[in-house]
């Protein structure tokens, strides 16, 4: 069953979605980018003149209070896609904040329109920063959970196949 976007002469073919609704933690103390299990999803486009909608959202935590970075990106079967140019020794991210710590989550969301143009299997995935010196960082709520001001919340990836024009 397709979907036609009104007025656009458009179609949404296919719709994947992943809601992952537990806590991944992530232990490496250096600034690096890492893999969060569940924040990926696979789609195989009917058409190379199809183009893949991109929606992810999910909320981050470090463990250390003070500002830092907390970043995410959006990567196509391995390389990064949708980031910021280079400049200076800033990070390229798709989402950043320099607001980062224990006591509360920074919500990251992003949408991006992507042109495959294959109809192969296109693995898109979502890698999230992990600040020097902040020890873990939570994707999927806050590192604290004793408190109702902590959070708990699904990190979520949706592709949406739209037909060419």
């Amino acid at each position: 069953m397709s979907v036609s976007l009104y007025g656009s002469g458009q179609t949404i073919l296919q719709v994947v979605q992943v809601v992952n609704t537990s806590t991944f933690t992530y232990s490496g103390t250096n600034s690096t980018w890492f893999d969060v299990t569940g924040w990926s999803a696979t789609i195989t486009p009917n058409s190379t003149n199809s183009k893949i909608l991109i929606i992810y959202n999910g909320c981050i935590s470090g463990s250390t209070s003070g500002t830092y970075g907390s970043f995410t990106k959006i990567q196509k079967n391995g390389s990064d896609i949708g980031v910021g140019a280079s400049r200076g020794s800033a990070t390229n991210a798709t989402v950043g904040t320099n607001t980062f710590g224990p006591t509360y989550s920074v919500l990251h969301q992003a949408t991006y329109l992507d042109s495959p143009a294959t109809t192969s299997a296109t693995t898109y995935k979502i890698q999230a920063w992990a600040e020097s010196g902040v020890g873990p960082t939570v994707v999927g709520g806050s590192v604290n959970s004793g408190n109702s001001y902590n959070t708990n919340t699904p990190y979520i990836i949706t592709l949406l196949e739209v037909s060419g024009s």
